[in-house]
């Protein structure tokens, strides 16, 4: 399997950078297009990366944040009949809470939501639980919470006066197996990544991880929580890490400090073949 990074807070010489994500995802037969950032850089960089996103077989949403999901209506006017993969909250109205309590609107953009809600039929496909896509390829659907040092990773919430707060059940992630054991992709990884890893491998029976790409959301973690994913990690054998998007810089260096150059972060341009 092939995956490209189409869109990161970071990039390559020559592509867009924005705060989003995005992936191209050939396994086997099939081209998956995980998340669309927000919509923004996705396109210009496709372009420069040699990618045809008409050729897409579906789109998978990781969860319902604006960041991951912008431009679906021009992707759809490209590919009209494009199978789309989320869990039913990805319309949830939703915001974020600085510090100072300014509520900001992070949900899902009209544009995308719009198009899903005209999109509805047989090309929609609500995934709530795990789904395998294929033999080797398949997504959580909702992730059990279960650590005690895990949370959203924000100050997260489904109404502006911060009174409901945003859990994201929404939020899941992609297997895919390869003969050096699972390649474990993550969208924002709001549900934890011990947690999402746990569940994972209770689902395909696996105890291999040969790879994990994505954002995994440890921006603000505390020492505690970085110490304790770190130490899962570890006595899991993971061959590499390829953190992205919300990670934090911060992070990353405390990963590379735990694990050595396991960790190594990634950016749009980048290419990994598994």
């Amino acid at each position: 399997m092939k995956i490209t990074v189409l869109v990161d807070n970071k990039a390559m010489p020559g592509l867009t950078t924005e705060h989003g994500f995005s992936l191209w995802i050939e396994s086997g037969e099939k081209k998956i297009l995980f998340d669309l950032g927000q919509g923004k850089a996705l396109w210009s960089n496709a372009e420069r990366l040699g990618v045809d996103l008409s050729q897409a077989d579906m789109l998978v949403f990781s969860h319902g944040h604006y960041d991951h999901t912008g431009g679906l209506s021009r992707l759809l006017s490209l590919k009209p009949n494009l199978d789309i993969y989320c869990e039913p909250r990805v319309l949830a109205l939703r915001y974020s809470l600085s510090k100072d309590k300014v509520a900001r609107d992070v949900s899902i953009p009209l544009d995308s939501s719009g198009a899903i809600a005209t999109h509805i039929g047989e090309q929609i496909h609500w995934v709530q639980k795990p789904l395998w896509l294929s033999a080797e390829a398949g997504m959580t659907g909702e992730i059990p919470r279960v650590t005690s040092f895990e949370d959203t990773g924000g100050a997260f919430f489904r109404d502006a006066a911060g009174t409901k707060p945003d859990h994201i059940e929404d939020d899941q992630a992609m297997w895919f197996k390869t003969p050096k054991g699972l390649v474990i992709v993550f969208g924002c990884c709001h549900s934890g990544m011990v947690n999402s890893i746990n569940y994972i491998l209770q689902i395909v029976g696996e105890q291999r991880i040969h790879a994990i790409i994505g954002g995994l959301h440890l921006v603000n973690a505390t020492k505690n929580r970085l110490t304790e994913t770190c130490h899962v990690l570890k006595s899991l054998n993971v061959d590499e890490i390829i953190p992205c998007h919300c990670t934090g810089d911060a992070a990353v260096d405390f990963m590379r400090q735990a694990l050595g150059d396991i960790v190594q972060p990634g950016c749009a341009g980048r290419i990994y073949s598994f």
